[in-house]
């Protein structure tokens, strides 16, 4: 897993614990899932 991976990890489950509400939103806004919509 690559650092910037990583890191999201950490700052997703942060989230998840402490502000359940924005989840969705920063899931949206994950640097990994729009560079894979930008090659398809």
């Amino acid at each position: 897993m690559e650092k910037g991976e990583q890191h999201w990890f950490e700052y997703e489950h942060y989230l998840l614990i402490h502000h359940p509400d924005r989840l969705p939103a920063v899931q949206l806004m994950r640097p990994t899932l729009l560079l894979k919509s930008l090659k398809e």
